[in-house]
């Protein structure tokens, strides 16, 4: 895990107010607050959504019904631009093999490392962490994550 991540991570965290599961409310509420604009809101999986900015950040619920529902975990997009679409999922997994509905799609999983253990409830900020890491380092550390 990078530097950077880990700094984020942590100020998330507390920004958040806490290390375990989180909602779409808190999700939301977070996220408007770092990105503004840019912000790209909270979404099921099924609902990905083509970027209204430039760059735009976004977070995914897998197994989620829709965006108020509990889903299982979160995953982070960052769109950096036309055709550059980056993903995030705190256990590394192809986001094509866990998102069905981005398949053929140009996206890319950020070569993150299996960071989040088997029993950590901090997806969502773990995902936040990965999208302030885009905000401020970009796409390539974004990538070096």
């Amino acid at each position: 895990m990078s530097l950077a991540f880990q700094n984020k991570l942590n100020g998330i965290v507390r920004t958040v107010g806490h290390d375990g599961t989180t909602g779409s409310g808190e999700l939301n509420r977070v996220g408007r607050k770092l990105f503004g604009r840019q912000w790209g809101g909270v979404h099921a999986s099924d609902e990905v959504r083509k970027p209204s900015t430039s760059p735009n950040y976004a977070i995914y619920n897998l197994s989620a019904r829709d965006a108020t529902d509990g889903g299982t975990h979160w995953v982070a997009r960052f769109a950096a631009g036309p055709g550059q679409v980056y993903w995030y999922d705190s256990y590394a997994r192809p986001i094509g093999d866990i998102m069905p509905g981005v398949k053929g799609k140009d996206t890319d999983l950020a070569p993150s490392i299996h960071d989040q253990a088997i029993v950590a409830k901090d997806c969502g900020q773990r995902s936040l962490a990965a999208l302030a890491v885009a905000k401020s380092h970009g796409v390539k550390g974004f990538q070096a994550m």
